[in-house]
């Protein structure tokens, strides 16, 4: 399968099949890091192993949106965490014996409790949504004949500021970006266009946030953001229609699977892990 068929489908425009790439703010981060690397992530898309880090993000955002959801469906009073662990289901990384389930109920209580006191001291004015998926319809895409793109992401928490501002919040169980870091995220460019979208309110701000650390970053895009973000899209659209992706060798590389095998450190190039 290539990149095209996976992100795409020929959709009829005007007699003519358009390429209608779908682009999420994973992809959009994993394209700005190195579009080799994307490609390779989503164009061979290899088999996603169950691990404890990715079992522990699922627990996480489960145990969120039950209380998100609890939240705006009922008379805004928030069931106690407690009552949420005993509804969510402990995922199978922790469920081999009795002290794994015991970890997995301290895991759940550190990242709860942490996010009732975040959503406390948010203070907002309105809870939204919660694990809204939202798709936005298919744009022409300016420069790369016969191609269209559209947008499409789930959002954690959609929340109304106290300043009338729209706040997005991706859930993280680790860390978080450096502020000017978000800000610069092309994955933070795809979640403005979602919300400005789906609620008609370009006056948005990007909130990452670890739990049961009380880490947060908070991001509101400039105009250089959104021209940067546009073009990279562009960018991207253009590289899945020609199916060419080239590499860009940075920090990543150090981490990355398939740097042994990459053509930027072909012919004894080094791979450069550190700064001096």
């Amino acid at each position: 399968m290539t990149i095209a068929q996976a992100a795409s489908s020929p959709r009829p425009h005007e007699g003519h099949d358009t390429l209608v790439v779908t682009i999420t703010p994973t992809g959009a981060q994993a394209y700005g890091q190195c579009p080799l690397h994307f490609a390779e992530v989503f164009q061979k898309q290899p088999p996603h192993l169950a691990n404890r880090a990715i079992e522990r993000g699922k627990y996480l955002h489960a145990l969120v949106q039950r209380y998100n959801r609890a939240l705006i469906e009922g008379d805004g009073s928030p069931l106690a965490p407690d009552e949420v662990i005993a509804r969510v289901p402990v995922p199978r990384a922790f469920s081999d014996g009795a002290d794994d389930e015991t970890a997995a109920i301290t895991y759940a209580c550190e990242q709860l409790y942490g996010y009732k006191a975040w959503l406390d001291e948010a203070d907002f004015a309105a809870i939204l949504g919660a694990e809204q998926y939202v798709r936005t319809p298919a744009r022409r895409v300016t420069g790369v004949e016969g191609a269209a793109v559209v947008f499409s992401g789930r959002i954690d928490l959609v929340a109304l500021g106290r300043d009338n501002k729209l706040v997005l919040a991706d859930v993280k169980a680790s860390s978080v970006l450096a502020p000017d870091t978000l800000q610069a995220a092309p994955s933070t460019f795809v979640y403005r266009h979602l919300g400005v979208w789906a609620y008609g309110n370009d006056d948005i701000d990007i909130v990452q946030v670890v739990p049961a650390t009380g880490q947060t970053a908070r991001a509101h895009l400039i105009p250089d953001n959104i021209e940067a973000g546009t073009t990279l899209c562009r960018a991207m659209v253009a590289s899945i229609a020609a199916q060419s992706f080239p590499p860009r060798p940075g920090e990543y590389c150090a981490y990355c699977a398939y740097a042994p095998e990459c053509p930027a450190f072909a012919g004894g190039a080094t791979l450069v892990t550190s700064a001096f």
